[in-house]
């Protein structure tokens, strides 16, 4: 069974749903969202939901399309979102990492 699988599983269990919490990678520049990412780590998010910043996201409203502008002006790459997965896996190896990509 794979990290998300068992998250939906034991909420279902215990009777709760699974708090998601997304955050567009790199925003608003890869550090700071290093350190987003570990506080909700560590406040306990279930699902953590990293969007990959690509530079027409229209359909996504204005927030955002301006989290993925910011990201993509600090120079973040997707090399940049894995690295931030991999830095993330030191903090946390079993909180499910999912991604919202085009």
């Amino acid at each position: 069974m794979d990290r998300l699988d068992a998250e939906f599983e034991q909420a279902s269990e215990e009777g709760r749903k699974s708090f998601i919490a997304y955050v567009c990678a790199g925003d608003p520049d890869p550090e700071t969202s290093l350190e987003i990412c570990r506080v909700l780590l560590k406040s306990g998010v279930d699902i953590l939901e990293l969007g990959v910043p690509f530079s027409d996201p229209l359909a996504d409203g204005w927030t955002n399309q301006c989290a993925a502008k910011r990201a993509l002006d600090s120079g973040t790459t997707k090399a940049d979102v894995l690295q931030l997965v991999r830095s993330l896996r030191q903090i946390d190896g079993e909180t499910p990492i999912v991604f919202y990509a085009y």
